[in-house]
């Protein structure tokens, strides 16, 4: 599966995102067969769709001009969308601006780790330059200083440095800036200078990219959402947080049927719903039950049904809804 155009021309980026997309599409229906087929298969596929799908298509477009690569990542982004939400049987309703931030997030902040393709085009291009601008600077002298002189008008510039200072530009448009040093020998965090790349290598710089612009999405988050969306960002995040989305355990005792962890990624991202008028039936040491409402956000049924509030009852009348 090698395009035979030459590599760069619209017709190899056509063919190579072709090929893509067909492997997309196998490896998706293979994600879906997987969670209705095999017992804890749930688990198993959002670990593989988590850790392998969108890092794979990161990786694949990372070195392409993220205005060519766009059209793809945006239809990829959909179809890994899709997936994501049928296997864990979220219905459309449900899906709110919060909750797709909220996915993005890293697991210890309260997230799944899903950010999408097209947000990260523009980090993998740029890691992409930055690893290898020192050599660039070497081999063409004045190439760094030229891309910062032209950061306000780069049309005289060939195209894929222009890409690079759109890249820059659209990035820096969001907030994102990134750690690195000072002309004064420090560091912090700061808008690009092109001419900070003619010193040495710049690694990493993806990741760095990507991070800060997960960092922006959460306080913007944070800042905008309900106060029951950030509590529950606070509740779910912390060291080791989310462990259990990590991976499949090797350990069968320790597996999540799929009831499980549909039900533990609902009350993770506090998308339980119960049914109007529903009553707590916790009975009492001295045999008597507790009949308050359950709220909507089932904040009684998670610990104030007990004094102390600490403790974490969870309602089996709420689990068997859900299953």
């Amino acid at each position: 599966d090698t395009p035979s155009a030459p590599i760069g021309t619209a017709v190899f980026m056509d063919s190579y995102f072709g090929i893509l997309e067909r492997k997309l599409a196998a490896f998706l229906q293979n994600i879906e067969t997987l969670a209705d087929t095999a017992e804890g298969g749930v688990q198993c596929a959002a670990t593989l769709l988590r850790s392998r799908g969108v890092p794979s298509l990161v990786h694949a477009t990372r070195g392409c001009p993220p205005t060519a690569a766009r059209p793809f990542a945006e239809r990829a982004d959909a179809r890994i969308d899709s997936t994501w939400w049928t296997i864990l049987r979220i219905e459309a309703a449900e899906i709110t601006r919060e909750l797709r931030r909220a996915m993005a997030l890293k697991m210890r902040e309260g997230g799944s780790g899903m950010m999408p393709v097209t947000s990260l085009l523009e980090p993998g291009w740029l890691g992409c330059f930055m690893g290898i601008a020192h050599e660039l600077e070497k081999s063409h002298p004045g190439t760094m200083a030229q891309l910062e002189a032209a950061r306000d008008d780069p049309t005289t510039l060939p195209p894929s440095l222009r890409e690079t200072i759109a890249c820059v530009r659209a990035l820096e448009a969001q907030g994102v800036k990134v750690d690195l040093p000072t002309p004064g020998g420090g560091r912090a965090r700061q808008p690009l200078d092109f001419n900070l790349l003619t010193s040495r290598r710049y690694a990493r710089m993806q990741k760095r990219y990507a991070d800060a612009l997960r960092d922006e999405w959460r306080d913007d988050l944070l800042r905008d959402a309900p106060k029951a969306t950030r509590v529950q960002l606070d509740n779910a995040g912390g060291p080791g947080a989310g462990g259990w989305l990590m991976g499949p355990p090797r350990n069968p005792a320790s597996r999540m049927s799929n009831t499980d962890f549909r039900v533990c990624f609902r009350l993770r991202h506090n998308i339980l719903r119960g049914d109007e008028g529903a009553v707590c039936r916790r009975l009492s040491a001295t045999g008597h039950y507790c009949n308050n409402i359950l709220d909507d956000q089932h904040i009684h049924a998670l610990g104030a049904c007990r004094k102390g509030g600490d403790t974490h009852v969870r309602h089996w009348g709420i689990v068997d809804l859900l299953q």
